[in-house]
Protein backbone atom coordinates (compact mmCIF):
# COMPACT_ATOMS: atom_id res chain seq x y z
CA UNK A 1 0.00 0.00 0.00
CA UNK A 2 1.74 3.18 -1.22
CA UNK A 3 0.30 6.65 -0.74
CA UNK A 4 1.62 7.84 -4.12
CA UNK A 5 -0.71 5.35 -5.84
CA UNK A 6 -3.75 7.31 -4.62
CA UNK A 7 -3.43 10.24 -7.03
CA UNK A 8 -7.21 10.76 -7.24
CA UNK A 9 -7.50 11.23 -3.47
CA UNK A 10 -7.07 9.08 -0.37
CA UNK A 11 -9.72 6.65 0.83
CA UNK A 12 -10.77 5.74 4.38
CA UNK A 13 -8.41 2.76 4.58
CA UNK A 14 -5.37 4.89 3.73
CA UNK A 15 -6.43 7.54 6.26
CA UNK A 16 -6.86 4.89 8.97
CA UNK A 17 -3.49 3.31 8.11
CA UNK A 18 -1.81 6.72 8.14
CA UNK A 19 -3.33 7.60 11.55
CA UNK A 20 -2.29 4.21 12.93
CA UNK A 21 1.31 4.59 11.70
CA UNK A 22 1.51 8.12 13.10
CA UNK A 23 0.16 6.91 16.44
CA UNK A 24 2.76 4.10 16.47
CA UNK A 25 5.49 6.67 15.87
CA UNK A 26 4.25 8.84 18.74
CA UNK A 27 3.98 5.78 21.02
CA UNK A 28 7.51 4.72 20.07
CA UNK A 29 8.91 8.14 20.99
CA UNK A 30 7.02 8.30 24.28
CA UNK A 31 7.86 4.72 25.28
CA UNK A 32 11.59 5.34 24.71
CA UNK A 33 11.93 8.96 25.77
CA UNK A 34 14.15 7.99 28.72
CA UNK A 35 16.56 6.15 26.42
CA UNK A 36 16.79 8.55 23.47
CA UNK A 37 19.40 11.27 23.14
CA UNK A 38 18.13 14.84 22.81
CA UNK A 39 19.02 14.82 19.12
CA UNK A 40 17.17 11.52 18.49
CA UNK A 41 14.13 12.75 20.40
CA UNK A 42 14.04 16.07 18.52
CA UNK A 43 14.41 14.28 15.18
CA UNK A 44 11.39 12.09 15.93
CA UNK A 45 9.35 15.15 16.90
CA UNK A 46 10.25 16.82 13.59
CA UNK A 47 9.24 13.69 11.66
CA UNK A 48 5.90 13.65 13.50
CA UNK A 49 5.32 17.30 12.58
CA UNK A 50 6.00 16.51 8.92
CA UNK A 51 3.41 13.74 9.06
CA UNK A 52 0.86 15.94 10.82
CA UNK A 53 1.18 18.57 8.09
CA UNK A 54 0.01 16.07 5.45
CA UNK A 55 -3.66 16.73 4.69
CA UNK A 56 -5.17 13.41 3.65
CA UNK A 57 -8.57 15.05 3.08
CA UNK A 58 -7.11 17.08 0.22
CA UNK A 59 -8.17 15.36 -3.03
CA UNK A 60 -5.72 17.62 -4.91
CA UNK A 61 -2.72 16.32 -2.98
CA UNK A 62 -1.23 14.89 -6.18
CA UNK A 63 -2.66 17.59 -8.46
CA UNK A 64 0.46 17.93 -10.65
CA UNK A 65 0.89 14.18 -11.05
CA UNK A 66 -2.81 13.73 -11.84
CA UNK A 67 -2.74 16.54 -14.44
CA UNK A 68 0.34 14.98 -16.03
CA UNK A 69 -1.46 11.62 -16.34
CA UNK A 70 -4.61 13.23 -17.77
CA UNK A 71 -2.68 15.28 -20.33
CA UNK A 72 -0.63 12.24 -21.29
CA UNK A 73 -3.70 10.07 -21.92
CA UNK A 74 -5.82 12.71 -23.66
CA UNK A 75 -3.01 13.86 -25.95
CA UNK A 76 -2.67 10.37 -27.38
CA UNK A 77 -6.23 9.00 -27.50
CA UNK A 78 -5.63 7.80 -31.04
CA UNK A 79 -2.69 5.69 -29.80
CA UNK A 80 -3.75 4.52 -26.35
CA UNK A 81 -7.09 2.70 -26.22
CA UNK A 82 -8.63 -0.30 -24.50
CA UNK A 83 -7.68 -2.76 -27.24
CA UNK A 84 -4.01 -1.78 -27.40
CA UNK A 85 -3.18 -0.48 -23.92
CA UNK A 86 -3.15 -1.71 -20.36
CA UNK A 87 -2.34 0.11 -17.14
CA UNK A 88 -0.27 -1.89 -14.65
CA UNK A 89 -0.57 -1.32 -10.90
CA UNK A 90 0.71 -2.98 -7.75
CA UNK A 91 -2.28 -5.07 -6.57
CA UNK A 92 -6.00 -5.74 -7.24
CA UNK A 93 -7.22 -3.14 -4.72
CA UNK A 94 -5.31 -0.40 -6.50
CA UNK A 95 -6.48 -1.81 -9.86
CA UNK A 96 -10.10 -1.23 -8.90
CA UNK A 97 -9.27 2.25 -7.56
CA UNK A 98 -7.73 3.29 -10.90
CA UNK A 99 -10.42 1.66 -13.03
CA UNK A 100 -13.24 3.47 -11.21
CA UNK A 101 -11.49 6.85 -11.08
CA UNK A 102 -10.15 6.91 -14.66
CA UNK A 103 -13.67 6.21 -15.89
CA UNK A 104 -15.25 8.74 -13.48
CA UNK A 105 -12.72 11.57 -13.88
CA UNK A 106 -11.55 11.10 -17.47
CA UNK A 107 -14.51 9.27 -19.03
CA UNK A 108 -12.10 6.59 -20.33
CA UNK A 109 -12.05 2.83 -19.91
CA UNK A 110 -8.88 0.74 -19.95
CA UNK A 111 -7.77 -2.72 -18.90
CA UNK A 112 -6.09 -2.39 -15.50
CA UNK A 113 -3.77 -5.29 -14.66
CA UNK A 114 -2.19 -6.14 -11.34
CA UNK A 115 -0.65 -9.33 -12.66
CA UNK A 116 2.60 -8.89 -14.57
CA UNK A 117 1.88 -11.83 -16.85
CA UNK A 118 -1.56 -10.93 -18.28
CA UNK A 119 -3.85 -13.22 -20.28
CA UNK A 120 -3.08 -11.48 -23.57
CA UNK A 121 -0.42 -9.27 -25.15
CA UNK A 122 -0.63 -5.48 -25.40
CA UNK A 123 1.04 -2.97 -27.65
CA UNK A 124 1.43 -0.50 -24.76
CA UNK A 125 1.89 -1.01 -21.02
CA UNK A 126 1.70 2.10 -18.84
CA UNK A 127 3.11 1.45 -15.36
CA UNK A 128 1.27 3.63 -12.82
CA UNK A 129 2.60 2.20 -9.54
CA UNK A 130 6.18 2.53 -8.36
CA UNK A 131 7.00 -1.17 -8.37
CA UNK A 132 9.80 -3.09 -6.72
CA UNK A 133 12.87 -3.98 -8.77
CA UNK A 134 11.76 -7.63 -8.80
CA UNK A 135 8.40 -6.76 -10.39
CA UNK A 136 9.93 -4.34 -12.88
CA UNK A 137 12.38 -7.05 -13.91
CA UNK A 138 9.48 -9.43 -14.63
CA UNK A 139 7.80 -6.83 -16.85
CA UNK A 140 10.97 -6.01 -18.76
CA UNK A 141 11.94 -9.64 -19.34
CA UNK A 142 8.52 -10.94 -20.45
CA UNK A 143 7.12 -10.59 -23.98
CA UNK A 144 3.62 -9.35 -23.16
CA UNK A 145 4.22 -5.70 -24.07
CA UNK A 146 5.70 -4.12 -27.19
CA UNK A 147 6.18 -0.69 -25.58
CA UNK A 148 6.54 -0.05 -21.84
CA UNK A 149 5.96 3.44 -20.40
CA UNK A 150 6.81 4.14 -16.76
CA UNK A 151 4.77 6.89 -15.10
CA UNK A 152 7.32 7.36 -12.32
CA UNK A 153 9.34 9.73 -10.19
CA UNK A 154 12.85 11.20 -10.66
CA UNK A 155 14.67 8.34 -8.93
CA UNK A 156 13.38 5.74 -11.37
CA UNK A 157 16.26 6.14 -13.82
CA UNK A 158 18.67 4.74 -11.24
CA UNK A 159 16.34 1.75 -10.71
CA UNK A 160 16.47 0.93 -14.43
CA UNK A 161 20.27 1.29 -14.45
CA UNK A 162 20.49 -1.16 -11.53
CA UNK A 163 18.26 -3.66 -13.32
CA UNK A 164 20.24 -3.43 -16.55
CA UNK A 165 23.41 -4.19 -14.62
CA UNK A 166 21.80 -7.14 -12.84
CA UNK A 167 20.34 -8.54 -16.07
CA UNK A 168 23.67 -8.21 -17.86
CA UNK A 169 25.36 -10.26 -15.15
CA UNK A 170 22.52 -12.79 -15.05
CA UNK A 171 22.44 -13.41 -18.80
CA UNK A 172 26.21 -13.87 -18.95
CA UNK A 173 25.62 -17.11 -17.02
CA UNK A 174 23.63 -18.55 -19.91
CA UNK A 175 26.64 -18.68 -22.29
CA UNK A 176 26.68 -22.47 -22.42
CA UNK A 177 29.31 -24.69 -24.02
CA UNK A 178 28.33 -26.14 -27.39
CA UNK A 179 27.65 -29.72 -26.22
CA UNK A 180 25.41 -28.66 -23.33
CA UNK A 181 23.50 -26.20 -25.53
CA UNK A 182 22.93 -28.93 -28.14
CA UNK A 183 21.61 -31.21 -25.38
CA UNK A 184 19.25 -28.58 -23.95
CA UNK A 185 17.66 -27.84 -27.33
CA UNK A 186 16.52 -31.50 -27.51
CA UNK A 187 16.76 -31.39 -31.32
CA UNK A 188 17.55 -34.82 -32.68
CA UNK A 189 20.88 -35.29 -34.47
CA UNK A 190 21.88 -31.65 -33.96
CA UNK A 191 25.56 -30.97 -34.56
CA UNK A 192 27.12 -29.26 -31.50
CA UNK A 193 29.37 -27.28 -33.84
CA UNK A 194 26.33 -25.15 -34.73
CA UNK A 195 26.84 -23.61 -31.26
CA UNK A 196 30.61 -23.21 -31.53
CA UNK A 197 30.98 -19.46 -30.96
CA UNK A 198 33.90 -17.68 -29.34
CA UNK A 199 31.93 -16.47 -26.34
CA UNK A 200 31.26 -20.05 -25.28
CA UNK A 201 34.93 -20.49 -24.54
CA UNK A 202 34.49 -18.07 -21.63
CA UNK A 203 31.72 -20.14 -20.08
CA UNK A 204 32.43 -21.09 -16.49
CA UNK A 205 32.55 -24.73 -15.36
CA UNK A 206 30.88 -23.55 -12.15
CA UNK A 207 27.78 -22.52 -14.10
CA UNK A 208 27.92 -25.77 -16.08
CA UNK A 209 27.85 -27.82 -12.86
CA UNK A 210 24.92 -25.85 -11.41
CA UNK A 211 22.75 -25.45 -14.50
CA UNK A 212 19.57 -26.49 -12.67
CA UNK A 213 20.04 -23.80 -10.03
CA UNK A 214 20.41 -21.13 -12.71
CA UNK A 215 17.17 -21.98 -14.51
CA UNK A 216 15.01 -22.40 -11.38
CA UNK A 217 13.37 -19.23 -10.08
CA UNK A 218 14.60 -18.34 -6.60
CA UNK A 219 12.07 -18.14 -3.77
CA UNK A 220 11.19 -14.81 -2.23
CA UNK A 221 13.42 -13.86 0.71
CA UNK A 222 10.97 -14.14 3.61
CA UNK A 223 13.21 -12.06 5.88
CA UNK A 224 12.10 -8.96 3.97
CA UNK A 225 8.53 -9.57 5.15
CA UNK A 226 9.48 -10.47 8.70
CA UNK A 227 11.29 -7.14 9.05
CA UNK A 228 7.93 -5.44 8.46
CA UNK A 229 6.40 -7.53 11.26
CA UNK A 230 8.81 -6.32 13.97
CA UNK A 231 6.81 -4.52 16.67
CA UNK A 232 5.92 -4.77 20.32
CA UNK A 233 2.86 -6.86 19.52
CA UNK A 234 2.55 -10.31 20.95
CA UNK A 235 4.30 -12.79 18.63
CA UNK A 236 3.13 -16.30 17.82
CA UNK A 237 4.45 -19.11 15.63
CA UNK A 238 3.08 -18.97 12.10
CA UNK A 239 3.73 -20.58 8.71
CA UNK A 240 4.21 -18.69 5.47
CA UNK A 241 2.20 -19.39 2.30
CA UNK A 242 2.85 -17.54 -0.97
CA UNK A 243 0.15 -17.22 -3.64
CA UNK A 244 0.17 -16.47 -7.33
CA UNK A 245 -0.56 -12.80 -8.00
CA UNK A 246 2.13 -11.38 -5.66
CA UNK A 247 0.40 -11.95 -2.34
CA UNK A 248 0.97 -14.06 0.77
CA UNK A 249 -0.31 -14.94 4.22
CA UNK A 250 1.02 -16.07 7.59
CA UNK A 251 -1.23 -18.79 9.08
CA UNK A 252 -1.02 -19.51 12.77
CA UNK A 253 -0.81 -23.07 14.00
CA UNK A 254 -3.92 -25.28 13.71
CA UNK A 255 -5.68 -22.82 11.41
CA UNK A 256 -8.65 -24.32 9.57
CA UNK A 257 -8.07 -23.21 5.98
CA UNK A 258 -10.96 -23.33 3.51
CA UNK A 259 -10.01 -25.22 0.32
CA UNK A 260 -12.14 -24.82 -2.81
CA UNK A 261 -10.72 -27.44 -5.17
CA UNK A 262 -13.90 -29.57 -5.02
CA UNK A 263 -16.02 -26.63 -6.12
CA UNK A 264 -13.95 -25.87 -9.20
CA UNK A 265 -12.96 -29.35 -10.34
CA UNK A 266 -15.63 -31.79 -9.11
CA UNK A 267 -18.43 -32.50 -11.57
CA UNK A 268 -20.66 -34.06 -8.95
CA UNK A 269 -22.93 -31.45 -7.40
CA UNK A 270 -23.08 -33.35 -4.11
CA UNK A 271 -19.29 -33.08 -3.73
CA UNK A 272 -19.03 -29.41 -4.67
CA UNK A 273 -18.35 -28.01 -1.23
CA UNK A 274 -15.72 -26.18 0.77
CA UNK A 275 -13.48 -28.44 2.84
CA UNK A 276 -11.14 -27.41 5.65
CA UNK A 277 -7.48 -28.40 5.91
CA UNK A 278 -4.70 -27.84 8.40
CA UNK A 279 -1.76 -25.96 6.89
CA UNK A 280 0.43 -29.09 6.95
CA UNK A 281 -2.12 -30.79 4.65
CA UNK A 282 -2.19 -28.01 2.05
CA UNK A 283 -0.72 -28.65 -1.40
CA UNK A 284 0.85 -26.37 -3.97
CA UNK A 285 -1.83 -25.28 -6.51
CA UNK A 286 -4.68 -25.66 -3.99
CA UNK A 287 -7.30 -22.93 -4.30
CA UNK A 288 -8.19 -21.45 -0.91
CA UNK A 289 -10.50 -18.80 0.48
CA UNK A 290 -8.83 -16.17 2.62
CA UNK A 291 -10.32 -13.18 4.36
CA UNK A 292 -9.43 -9.58 3.52
CA UNK A 293 -8.25 -7.12 6.17
CA UNK A 294 -11.65 -5.38 6.08
CA UNK A 295 -13.53 -8.54 7.12
CA UNK A 296 -14.73 -7.44 10.57
CA UNK A 297 -17.30 -4.97 9.22
CA UNK A 298 -18.68 -7.64 6.92
CA UNK A 299 -18.99 -10.16 9.76
CA UNK A 300 -20.89 -7.55 11.79
CA UNK A 301 -23.28 -7.00 8.87
CA UNK A 302 -24.01 -10.73 8.68
CA UNK A 303 -24.31 -10.96 12.48
CA UNK A 304 -26.88 -8.17 12.34
CA UNK A 305 -28.91 -10.14 9.79
CA UNK A 306 -28.79 -13.24 12.01
CA UNK A 307 -29.74 -11.53 15.28
CA UNK A 308 -32.28 -9.18 13.70
CA UNK A 309 -33.09 -6.47 16.27
CA UNK A 310 -30.89 -7.63 19.17
CA UNK A 311 -27.40 -7.06 17.75
CA UNK A 312 -27.17 -3.32 18.47
CA UNK A 313 -28.00 -3.87 22.15
CA UNK A 314 -25.46 -6.71 22.43
CA UNK A 315 -22.84 -4.63 20.65
CA UNK A 316 -23.41 -1.59 22.86
CA UNK A 317 -23.27 -3.59 26.11
CA UNK A 318 -20.18 -5.59 25.06
CA UNK A 319 -18.26 -2.38 24.31
CA UNK A 320 -19.15 -0.61 27.56
CA UNK A 321 -15.88 -1.58 29.28
CA UNK A 322 -13.86 0.08 26.50
CA UNK A 323 -16.14 3.12 26.32
CA UNK A 324 -15.58 3.72 30.04
CA UNK A 325 -11.78 3.41 29.71
CA UNK A 326 -11.73 5.89 26.82
CA UNK A 327 -13.99 8.29 28.73
CA UNK A 328 -12.10 8.36 32.03
CA UNK A 329 -8.60 8.15 30.51
CA UNK A 330 -9.58 10.82 27.98
CA UNK A 331 -7.82 8.85 25.24
CA UNK A 332 -8.88 11.32 22.59
CA UNK A 333 -7.46 14.27 24.55
CA UNK A 334 -4.05 15.97 24.57
CA UNK A 335 -2.76 13.95 27.55
CA UNK A 336 -3.88 10.57 26.21
CA UNK A 337 -0.43 8.98 26.16
CA UNK A 338 0.46 10.01 29.71
CA UNK A 339 -2.95 8.87 31.00
CA UNK A 340 -2.61 5.53 29.25
CA UNK A 341 0.86 4.89 30.71
CA UNK A 342 -0.41 5.67 34.23
CA UNK A 343 -3.33 3.28 33.72
CA UNK A 344 -1.01 0.53 32.48
CA UNK A 345 1.13 0.92 35.61
CA UNK A 346 -1.99 0.20 37.69
CA UNK A 347 -2.78 -2.80 35.45
CA UNK A 348 0.69 -4.22 36.06
CA UNK A 349 0.37 -3.62 39.82
CA UNK A 350 -2.87 -5.63 39.70
CA UNK A 351 -1.05 -8.51 37.94
CA UNK A 352 -2.44 -8.04 34.44
CA UNK A 353 0.17 -10.19 32.71
CA UNK A 354 -0.75 -9.73 29.05
CA UNK A 355 1.85 -8.27 26.69
CA UNK A 356 2.08 -4.57 25.81
CA UNK A 357 0.87 -5.48 22.32
CA UNK A 358 -2.27 -7.15 23.72
CA UNK A 359 -3.00 -4.11 25.89
CA UNK A 360 -2.58 -1.85 22.87
CA UNK A 361 -4.97 -4.03 20.85
CA UNK A 362 -7.52 -4.03 23.69
CA UNK A 363 -7.45 -0.25 24.05
CA UNK A 364 -7.45 0.18 20.26
CA UNK A 365 -10.72 -1.77 19.84
CA UNK A 366 -9.02 -4.58 17.94
CA UNK A 367 -10.28 -7.17 20.44
CA UNK A 368 -13.97 -7.43 21.38
CA UNK A 369 -13.23 -8.35 24.98
CA UNK A 370 -10.65 -10.39 26.94
CA UNK A 371 -11.27 -14.12 26.67
CA UNK A 372 -11.17 -14.60 30.43
CA UNK A 373 -13.55 -12.76 32.75
CA UNK A 374 -10.72 -12.44 35.30
CA UNK A 375 -8.82 -10.23 32.83
CA UNK A 376 -11.89 -8.03 32.32
CA UNK A 377 -12.26 -7.73 36.09
CA UNK A 378 -8.65 -6.51 36.39
CA UNK A 379 -9.21 -3.94 33.61
CA UNK A 380 -12.26 -2.54 35.43
CA UNK A 381 -10.69 -2.75 38.89
CA UNK A 382 -7.70 -0.79 37.59
CA UNK A 383 -10.04 1.82 36.08
CA UNK A 384 -11.78 2.20 39.45
CA UNK A 385 -8.38 2.80 41.08
CA UNK A 386 -7.34 5.24 38.36
CA UNK A 387 -10.51 7.31 38.86
CA UNK A 388 -10.51 6.90 42.65
CA UNK A 389 -14.11 5.79 42.65
CA UNK A 390 -16.16 2.68 41.84
CA UNK A 391 -17.18 3.10 38.20
CA UNK A 392 -18.17 -0.51 37.50
CA UNK A 393 -19.56 -3.08 39.93
CA UNK A 394 -18.72 -6.77 39.63
CA UNK A 395 -22.30 -7.64 38.64
CA UNK A 396 -22.16 -5.22 35.70
CA UNK A 397 -18.82 -6.72 34.62
CA UNK A 398 -20.56 -10.09 34.36
CA UNK A 399 -23.28 -8.55 32.15
CA UNK A 400 -20.63 -6.96 29.88
CA UNK A 401 -18.69 -10.23 29.63
CA UNK A 402 -21.84 -12.21 28.74
CA UNK A 403 -22.73 -9.68 26.01
CA UNK A 404 -19.19 -9.95 24.61
CA UNK A 405 -19.47 -13.76 24.65
CA UNK A 406 -22.76 -13.52 22.73
CA UNK A 407 -21.20 -11.13 20.23
CA UNK A 408 -18.23 -13.47 19.61
CA UNK A 409 -20.66 -16.40 19.17
CA UNK A 410 -22.68 -14.40 16.65
CA UNK A 411 -19.48 -13.51 14.77
CA UNK A 412 -18.49 -17.18 14.55
CA UNK A 413 -21.93 -18.08 13.23
CA UNK A 414 -21.77 -15.17 10.79
CA UNK A 415 -18.39 -16.35 9.52
CA UNK A 416 -19.80 -19.83 8.85
CA UNK A 417 -22.84 -18.32 7.12
CA UNK A 418 -20.63 -16.22 4.85
CA UNK A 419 -18.61 -19.31 3.91
CA UNK A 420 -21.82 -21.17 3.08
CA UNK A 421 -23.06 -18.28 0.93
CA UNK A 422 -19.74 -18.10 -0.89
CA UNK A 423 -19.85 -21.85 -1.58
CA UNK A 424 -23.42 -21.54 -2.87
CA UNK A 425 -22.48 -18.61 -5.10
CA UNK A 426 -19.47 -20.46 -6.50
CA UNK A 427 -21.45 -23.61 -7.34
CA UNK A 428 -24.33 -21.72 -8.95
CA UNK A 429 -22.34 -20.11 -11.76
CA UNK A 430 -19.68 -20.89 -14.33
CA UNK A 431 -16.38 -19.47 -13.11
CA UNK A 432 -13.32 -18.84 -15.23
CA UNK A 433 -10.73 -19.49 -12.54
CA UNK A 434 -7.04 -18.93 -13.18
CA UNK A 435 -4.01 -18.11 -11.05
CA UNK A 436 -4.84 -14.48 -10.35
CA UNK A 437 -6.58 -13.61 -7.05
CA UNK A 438 -10.38 -13.49 -7.41
CA UNK A 439 -12.41 -10.94 -5.42
CA UNK A 440 -15.32 -12.10 -3.26
CA UNK A 441 -17.65 -9.26 -2.24
CA UNK A 442 -20.34 -9.38 0.43
CA UNK A 443 -23.30 -7.13 -0.33
CA UNK A 444 -25.44 -5.27 2.20
CA UNK A 445 -28.41 -7.56 1.52
CA UNK A 446 -26.31 -10.59 2.44
CA UNK A 447 -25.69 -11.81 -1.12
CA UNK A 448 -22.27 -12.64 -2.59
CA UNK A 449 -20.73 -11.17 -5.77
CA UNK A 450 -17.63 -12.49 -7.53
CA UNK A 451 -15.08 -10.42 -9.47
CA UNK A 452 -16.88 -7.17 -8.72
CA UNK A 453 -15.14 -3.83 -9.12
CA UNK A 454 -17.74 -1.70 -7.33
CA UNK A 455 -15.97 -1.48 -3.97
CA UNK A 456 -12.43 -1.13 -2.69
CA UNK A 457 -12.87 -3.58 0.18
CA UNK A 458 -13.77 -7.17 -0.72
CA UNK A 459 -14.78 -9.60 2.00
CA UNK A 460 -12.35 -12.25 0.80
CA UNK A 461 -10.09 -13.48 -1.97
CA UNK A 462 -9.78 -16.80 -3.74
CA UNK A 463 -6.09 -17.46 -4.27
CA UNK A 464 -3.95 -20.33 -5.58
CA UNK A 465 -0.98 -21.57 -3.57
CA UNK A 466 2.45 -21.09 -5.12
CA UNK A 467 4.70 -22.05 -2.20
CA UNK A 468 4.32 -23.39 1.35
CA UNK A 469 6.92 -22.85 4.06
CA UNK A 470 6.22 -24.99 7.16
CA UNK A 471 9.11 -23.47 9.10
CA UNK A 472 7.91 -21.56 12.18
CA UNK A 473 8.22 -17.78 12.01
CA UNK A 474 7.55 -15.39 14.88
CA UNK A 475 4.87 -13.01 13.61
CA UNK A 476 2.62 -10.42 15.24
CA UNK A 477 -0.71 -12.08 16.12
CA UNK A 478 -2.75 -9.31 14.55
CA UNK A 479 -1.10 -9.92 11.15
CA UNK A 480 -1.99 -13.61 10.97
CA UNK A 481 -4.58 -15.20 8.67
CA UNK A 482 -4.94 -12.04 6.56
CA UNK A 483 -4.01 -11.64 2.90
CA UNK A 484 -1.04 -9.34 2.34
CA UNK A 485 0.55 -7.99 -0.85
CA UNK A 486 4.25 -7.90 -1.68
Amino acid sequence: MRMQDYIFGFDDEIRARFDSDLKSLVDYRNDRKNFLTNQEYDTLVKIEELFKNIDLNNDNFFHDRLKLLKDFIESSKDIYNKSSTTFIVDNPKIANYYKVNILKKFGLEFDINSTFRPKRNYEFAIILSELSEKKISIILNENYYKNIIFFSGPTFKQTINNLESIDFTKWKKFLLNKNLKAELTKIKNINPNYFNYNEHQRYSDLVNNNINQIFIEKNFDIRKILDDQVSNDEKIDANFVEFYGDCYCFFYKNSNIKVLNNIFFNTSKSNQRIIEKDIKDLLVDDYILIRDSAGRDVVESEARLISKDTYDDINKTSAKWLDLIWKYLDLSGPNAQENKLNYIKILRKNKFNKSDGTIRNLLGNLIICPDEIEDLEILMKSLNEYVGNVIVEKKEIEVIYQAAYNKKRLHRTAGRNISTKIASSLTSQVINIDRDPMRVDYNKDGTITLNSDKSDYPEAWIVQIKRIDLKDHKVSKINNNRLKWF
